[in-house]
């Protein structure tokens, strides 16, 4: 039986350069372990739950086809290329920028820790919230996934996969030299970042999921320092394998403004961890409602036994209890669906590429189509609600304030008189009449031309005299006739 996540899944395959990168992380870290190859649902149920018979298959591929696991995808995509689903700035190629700056080999990129250490702290919710889409409460004792998420995230090898390579790359490479020890990495960036960060998250998901997903914090956040206290003693090679095998990290941007460029995480880890981890909940699920699967060590033990193999003891989480989150989220809505891959891709970054930095874009622009009918994905019971807060004891009465004494009123002004009139100011006198103007003496018209004698008449003009008469021409002389030519005699 196919399943709508097989596409996605056989985007990556074992050459792929995100799984390829990713593994050469893990094989570094002694509690993480390279995950094997599953192209299809079917494949992670044979790893997951050896042997499972066909209602078990059912039952794993409906989980995986349903809204919770579309859920999970999609978000996941967003803690890689946030642009348009989470707004996030940092990347492996980020956390090794820092790593080389604590190491004096490069200057601090500026305001880059700053990014970092927020996107650390929204991840780190983020993946609490995807435990609480995979992992629901059980129905009753005995069925369903284990009773905390964050154990149920610690019995699968992606699980795993996912809090160690975020501890390592988000936390232990970008942090551990810029402090004196490896102690409460994550639990030093909460007082700054987790209200802001639990802002931007409730934008996305809603505040009742995030102050959902804040109730784990406490110990999937000490999980993730016990493992970066695992990770110190490795530091080095980590950072030699970054450099050598993840292509592109070691071009870094000088500055603020080019973080966004870097942002876009150079490759999909988190799509490609995600994405391996919804479809392993699945049949890890059903599994244990077939009662075909058995819990082993809880998230704490399996931090443990490598803390105490590195020569560490555990220590005791700090992270206080979660508030909820003050300015209320918009309501979550069903996300899109991540798009369906094209044409395989060949080993190298191509393979990748499709799903880095424009994921997003693709993401919100295509659809899956639901599950099929013969296996409807069975209703998730949401998770359990936070526990109530009892109201705080009322504040103790406060007595009235001792009415103020009366005042008595003012005396009353005294009268004004009013004001003297003012004396009465006479007329002004007339002004004296002024004479008209004399009128102006009569002018004399102007005497009269003296008249004069009329003017000669002109003399006459003779008419001209006529042309003299010319005589004809005389007639030419008569010319006599030429003289006839003189015979020619024959030639003999």
């Amino acid at each position: 039986m196919s399943s709508t996540i097989d596409p996605h899944l056989g985007r990556f395959g074992p050459r792929d350069v995100t799984v390829v990168s990713t593994n050469v992380l893990l094989r570094v870290l002694p509690h993480a372990a390279p995950l094997p190859p599953a192209l299809t649902m079917a494949e992670v149920v044979s790893l997951l739950v050896p042997g499972a018979p066909p209602e078990v298959r059912a039952a794993a591929t409906a989980y995986a086809d349903g809204e919770s696991a579309r859920k999970v995808q999609w978000l996941a995509t967003g803690l890689d290329a946030g642009d348009g689903i989470i707004t996030v700035f940092s990347s492996v190629r980020s956390a090794f920028a820092l790593y080389r700056a604590h190491q004096g080999q490069a200057e601090e990129p500026p305001g880059w820790g700053a990014h970092q250490a927020g996107d650390a702290v929204l991840k780190a919710l983020a993946i609490c919230h995807l435990c609480n889409l995979l992992f629901p409460a059980p129905d009753h004792p005995g069925t369903g996934p284990a009773d905390d998420p964050i154990d149920s995230l610690a019995q699968l090898p992606a699980g795993r996969a996912l809090a160690a390579y975020m501890a390592a790359a988000e936390l232990a490479l970008p942090f551990l030299g810029a402090t004196l020890d490896g102690d409460h990495t994550l639990a030093k960036l909460l007082p700054d970042h987790l209200a802001p960060q639990s802002q931007r998250l409730a934008n996305i998901i809603g505040a009742e999921a995030v102050d959902a997903a804040a109730q784990h914090l406490p110990r999937f956040g000490h999980l993730l320092d016990e493992l970066v206290r695992c990770t110190a003693g490795h530091l080095g090679p980590l950072a030699t394998a970054v450099e050598s095998k993840i292509p592109g990290v070691g071009v870094v941007a000088d500055g603020v403004g080019n973080v966004v460029a870097a942002g876009a995480d150079i490759l999909p880890v988190y799509r490609f961890l995600g994405l391996r981890l919804a479809a392993e909940a699945a049949a890890w699920r059903a599994g244990r409602e077939a009662g075909l699967v058995q819990l082993g060590d809880d998230a704490e033990a399996w931090a443990a036994k490598y803390l105490r193999a590195e020569g560490l003891e555990p220590q005791p989480s700090i992270i206080p209890p979660p508030t909820p989150t003050r300015v209320p989220g918009p309501a979550a809505e069903s996300p899109p669906a991540l798009p369906p891959p094209g044409d395989a891709a060949g080993p190298g970054i191509a393979g990748s590429a499709a799903v880095g930095a424009a994921a997003v874009g693709a993401a919100l622009g295509d659809a899956v189509p639901p599950p099929p009918a013969s296996a409807p994905a069975p209703d998730v019971p949401p998770p359990a609600p936070a526990p109530a807060v009892p109201p705080p004891a009322p504040a103790p009465a406060v007595p009235p304030p001792a009415p103020a004494p009366a005042v008595p009123p003012p005396a009353p002004a005294p009268a004004v008189p009013p004001p003297a009139p003012a004396p009465s100011v006479p007329p002004p006198a007339p002004a004296p009449a002024v004479p008209p103007p004399a009128p102006a003496p009569a002018v004399p018209p102007p005497a009269p031309a003296p008249s004069g004698p009329p003017p000669a008449p002109a003399p006459a003009v003779p008419p001209p005299a006529p042309a003299p008469s010319v005589p004809p021409p005389a007639p030419a002389p008569a010319v006599p006739p030429p003289a006839p030519a003189p015979a020619v005699p024959p030639d003999r």
